[in-house]
């Protein structure tokens, strides 16, 4: 199921492909007969860290954590937010201690929950000392391991308030005794100006190379048999995902440097494209030629060259986000620019494909199907600049343009 879904592809690096395989060998290991042996001991399985596949190396910066650094040494060690307080206590729905009876028996205290009454369980407070005890010793044995992974250089950080001591939760509170004067001679942090907070707009990373060998194409014969009226549905929409995509690649390349030849050169891109969209293998072949069709077509066509060319404040694939009704509406222009007379262009591509007669009615309820869309777009952009704009809709399969003026808002 992992390869299938092109897990391999992902990983950037080969030590992730050695953690991947380590992964399942020990899955694999707890499997007995197609089920876990033991569920409850699986995580412990992943969580020792003398089972990881990792190893420090002879050079470079190891991130980790206390716990996975367990067994291991450095020449330099670096403990940052020693002064940070660990997570508040949680109230437990029940609370419970084990421990050695005085006949030598394991025996367990049960107490009921924590409540806001003014004299609480006298059993639920004395397991919560204890509870806040083993806490307690447990962060001491974790500032040992880590103190002494060291071998020649160790550095503590923490952060304090001039002239304030660290809470005693803290890891540094144990350390207080020894670091103290080092943090009264220290001179106070200037204080930094907080930077400004800028909206990030997530990229989805493209796999360069499948994970799986891709699927023969369609016998040739059926291919010719395909009837047009089958290009509907799903596969009509993943040809316009893969044709909007190389599009803004032809407009960010400049379109000079694209050609027919060009684009039948990439045609294994756009199956590859065509396929992690989710396009069946029996479609793929008829699907990929739909694409390079289209842009084809589009480099075919002064008008479609024209569209793509570099204008002043050309963008392809804009996203805009306004406030309507006490709403956000997150939009995104297919293309837009600014022409040599000054108005704003805001071009939809649409790769609907239409067979037969009566091609001027097709692009008129087209037009009236779309014409909303543009105009709210136009309405958008109109809020930021003061211009006069025109919208219209281009069909590469077709090689039509349909524009006009929008309705001001």
């Amino acid at each position: 199921t992992w390869i299938s879904l092109r897990g391999p592809a992902c990983l950037d690096a080969a030590e992730d492909l050695q953690r991947a395989e380590h992964f399942f060998v020990t899955l694999a290991d707890a499997v007995t007969h197609g089920d876990l042996d033991d569920p409850s001991r699986l995580e412990g399985r992943f969580t020792d860290p003398r089972a990881g596949v990792d190893v420090p190396r002879e050079q470079g910066i190891e991130i980790m954590t206390i716990h996975r650094a367990k067994g291991l040494e450095f020449d330099t060690v670096i403990l940052l937010g020693l002064g940070r307080e660990p997570p508040p206590e949680q109230d437990k729905g029940l609370y419970w201690l084990q421990r050695l009876g005085a006949d030598g028996r394991q025996d367990v205290l049960l107490a009921p929950p924590a409540s806001n009454a003014r004299e609480p369980d006298a059993l639920t407070e004395w397991i919560r000392r204890v509870d806040r005890l083993k806490d307690s010793s447990e962060r001491a044995r974790l500032l040992y391991v880590a103190v002494t992974r060291a071998r020649e250089r160790l550095h503590l950080v923490g952060q304090l308030p001039p002239g304030k001591s660290p809470r005693a939760s803290t890891l540094l509170a144990r350390l207080w005794p020894r670091v103290s004067d080092a943090f009264d001679a220290a001179e106070p942090a200037e204080p930094v100006e907080q930077p400004v907070e800028r909206p990030i707009r997530p990229v989805l990373r493209r796999l360069v190379e499948p994970a799986t060998a891709p699927a023969p194409a369609p016998d040739a014969a059926q291919e010719a048999a395909r009837p047009e009226f089958e290009w509907a549905g799903q596969t009509a929409v993943h040809v316009g995902s893969v044709v909007h995509r190389e599009l803004h690649r032809v407009a960010e390349d400049g379109v000079a440097a694209w050609d027919g030849a060009r684009v039948t050169a990439h045609s294994r891109r756009f199956e590859d494209g065509l396929r992690l969209l989710g396009v069946e293998d029996g479609e793929l072949a008829w699907a990929t030629a739909r694409v390079v069709k289209a842009l084809q077509q589009v480099l075919d066509d002064p008008t479609g060259r024209w569209l793509l060319a570099n204008h002043p404040q050309a963008r392809s694939e804009l996203t805009v986000t306004v406030v309507s009704d006490s709403t956000l509406q997150h939009l995104r222009l297919d293309r837009t620019f600014v022409d040599a007379q000054g108005t704003r262009w805001i071009i939809d591509f649409k790769t609907s494909a239409h067979e037969g007669g009566a091609r001027d009615a097709f692009l008129a309820s087209e037009v009236a199907r779309y014409r909303p869309q543009l105009e709210r777009y136009a309405s958008a952009l109109s809020r930021l600049e003061d211009r006069p704009m025109r919208v219209g809709l281009y069909f590469p399969l077709l090689q039509a343009f349909e524009d006009w003026e929008p309705v001001p808002r």
